[in-house]
């Protein structure tokens, strides 16, 4: 759904981003259904990946502040959500800016883990 294939070369990197009131419906089975999920959130630097051209990934390559919220995913997905760095360069948030966040901060009581806007899978 969110997936990035980074090689980490813009120094800007991956930051302040939102993706808000997604909503993806279960349109039959999974194996035969209009709708399928691969893998949920794939966010990084994969510097080994083909489509980087053995190019480095710049030093201190950020990501931070990613907010997903309110999201509704009913196909089963087939894979598992990844966060991922083979490059060792990332620089995963900042004291004050976390790098991924899958909830509403503004509607959340993160002290009594109250957690609202979360991101949220079938229960099939």
């Amino acid at each position: 759904v969110v997936c990035t294939r980074s090689c980490g070369q813009n120094p800007n990197g991956l930051r302040d981003a939102t993706v808000s009131n997604l909503f993806i419906p279960e349109l039959g089975p999974n194996d035969s259904g209009a709708n399928s999920v691969a893998v949920p959130f794939g966010i990084g630097v994969q510097e080994s990946g083909l489509f980087c051209g053995n190019t480095p990934a710049v030093d201190a390559y950020p990501i931070r502040n990613l907010v997903f919220q309110n999201i509704a995913i009913h196909p089963e997905p087939s894979c598992k959500s990844q966060i991922y760095d083979d490059s060792g360069r990332v620089q995963w948030g900042t004291r004050d800016t976390p790098s991924a966040i899958f909830y509403d901060r503004e509607k959340s009581d993160i002290m009594t883990c109250d957690f609202r806007g979360t991101v949220k899978y079938s229960d099939d």
